[in-house]
């Protein structure tokens, strides 16, 4: 399978200080993949950076077929789906509604779709405020899909959400993984949570990969490697 992330010896700095080390991972079209370690541990960053939302001091990363280190973030948004730890902000504190949300993504055709596959066709003329933290995922999800991107990044889904709700989500992402193949990374510290559809973790600490394994490997050890 040919290379959908691909990351090359990647350093980046905040505040001049080191938060992701030599970074050197490639994931291919269609994987399912886990990042996992403690809080601090550089797994936001390496999103954010493979979103390009990071200033790269040094290396190269290649995301759906753009050059992120080369400044390529247009072409990169339409080829992501997003959803970041905090899901507040300005969907939170204006009134759109559910719908609106959904076609900031892509309206039409490709939206209908998207919420017909997340059954939230009853919540689309409420305001995206008023909604449960499951609802809001939700919709996020949906509006993401409405593109079809070929890669979705989840950071950390269930910080908003109870544990009921978060297994409902992860249902859903990987039924649509499922039916669509897009190559999935989903940042977690639920390291007994992790998906069934994940067969690959990431692991992070002190802002380096310190494992690159398999998912069952990894859960016969996971409490020596995380903590």
């Amino acid at each position: 399978m040919d290379e959908c992330i691909d990351c090359a010896h990647v350093n980046v700095k905040l505040n001049k200080t080191p938060v992701l080390k030599d970074i050197n991972l490639k994931i291919s079209r269609g994987e399912f993949v886990c990042v996992a370690g403690r809080s601090g541990s550089g797994k936001t960053t390496l999103l954010r950076t493979l979103l390009g939302f990071n200033k790269i001091d040094s290396g190269t990363v290649k995301v759906a077929g753009c050059d992120v280190s080369g400044g390529e973030t247009a072409a990169l948004r339409k080829r992501t789906g997003y959803l970041p730890q905090s899901i507040e902000g300005n969907y939170s504190i204006s009134p759109f509604t559910a719908r609106d949300v959904i076609n900031m993504g892509a309206k039409g055709e490709k939206a209908r779709l998207a919420v017909e596959e997340l059954k939230i066709g009853d919540i689309l003329s409420r305001r995206f405020s008023t909604l449960s933290g499951g609802e809001k995922q939700k919709v996020l999800l949906a509006m993401a899909l409405s593109r079809r991107p070929g890669v979705i990044l989840l950071d950390e889904p269930n910080l908003n959400l109870d544990m009921v709700s978060y297994a409902d989500f992860i249902s859903l992402v990987e039924t649509t993984h499922k039916a669509h193949g897009q190559t999935i990374v989903l940042v977690t510290h639920l390291t007994d949570r992790l998906p069934e559809a994940c067969k690959r973790v990431i692991v992070m600490g002190s802002g380096a990969i310190t494992r690159d394994c398999g998912r069952d490997e990894f859960m016969k050890t996971a409490g020596a490697t995380v903590g």
